[in-house]
């Protein structure tokens, strides 16, 4: 079997688990240890690995851009109904409100 690496663009050849039995174990076992992870126990100590990650974590700033998210679907929602009529539009108008108030900051969350 053949993959193509993005940071290189090099093609590699990997051995199909049948012909690597080592490899296959550690696969089975990063499978295993998948299925009963538990992310609330979880804590990053390594900073290195977070360096070059593209998503932003800074503690309660997860749970903002998740509702700002919802919220913004929401909105883009209302957005795609063709005949808006006034509370549609007044939903759409709070809707962005509600979203960009989470830009700042919400001291009930620290």
């Amino acid at each position: 079997m053949e993959i193509r690496s993005i940071d290189d663009n090099k093609k590699y050849i990997i051995d199909l688990p049948e012909q690597n039995q080592e490899m296959n174990s550690k696969f089975e076992n990063l499978v295993n240890e998948m299925r009963v992870f538990n992310l609330e126990n979880y804590h990053q100590t390594n900073a290195l690995k977070c360096k070059k990650c593209i998503y932003e974590y800074a503690e309660t700033d997860i749970g903002r851009k998740i509702e700002q998210n919802k919220i913004r679907n929401q909105a883009q929602t209302l957005r795609n109904i063709r005949k808006k009529n006034d509370n549609i539009k007044d939903g759409i108008s709070m809707l962005d409100e509600m979203a960009q108030a989470l830009d700042a900051p919400l001291d009930y969350l620290f």
